[in-house]
């Protein structure tokens, strides 16, 4: 019985979650967005044990929660400054795993800027919420810097690597015609930042 009430409450909680904050939401359109807020978009993916189950996955930021497009993306607007991705979960919240403020993070520019975080895969083995995780980032940074390993750990609740890899030109041709503009993408990369 006391799981089925902490399931409801999980569940309530998530559909708080689904309509974000007034500071943060859906991407609609650029023109409508203030200096004082961000563009922004992604591209998402979670492997759950060999699985692809991108489909009804949900981005828990600090201040909202975003269901990808039919692509896999996430057109956002939200605060400018530091942001971080504080959870990822299925619809429903059946998948789920939180992670710490520090842990994933980026930093989004305003003044009609349009924030490219990358093409972000998350291959989670296990059930999730576990203590350790493993980061991989590939392709280039913002900074010019390649990516390797960072960290690998295994604990019994699992393993999650995530990799950030740069398609500009993929999320370029997303946002032109979501959104038939001409803006060009800043990067942006998601940091990961491995748990010691």
């Amino acid at each position: 019985m006391q799981d089925k009430i902490i399931s409801l409450l999980g569940l309530a909680l998530a559909g708080l979650l689904f309509t974000g904050c007034a500071s943060s939401r859906v991407l609609t359109s650029v023109e409508k967005v203030s200096p004082e807020q961000a563009m922004a978009i992604g591209k998402f993916r979670l492997n759950y044990n060999g699985k692809d189950v991108t489909k009804d996955l949900v981005i828990v930021f600090n201040d909202g929660a975003f269901r990808l497009d039919e692509g896999g993306y996430l057109f956002w607007e939200g605060p400018v400054g530091p942001n971080a991705i504080r959870a990822v979960m299925k619809k429903g919240g059946v998948i789920k795993h939180n992670f710490g403020a520090e842990d994933l993070t980026f930093q989004l520019a305003g003044g009609g800027v349009v924030n490219y975080l990358g093409d972000i895969t998350v291959n989670w083995q296990g059930m999730g919420n576990g203590a350790a995780w493993a980061t991989l980032v590939g392709g280039e940074l913002a900074g010019g810097i390649a990516g390797g390993v960072i960290i690998q750990d295994q604990v019994t609740k699992g393993k999650i690597v995530i990799s950030v890899e740069t398609n500009t030109a993929a999320a370029q041709t997303a946002f032109r015609q979501k959104f038939s503009t001409d803006k060009t993408l800043t990067p942006a990369l998601l940091v990961v930042k491995p748990r010691q």
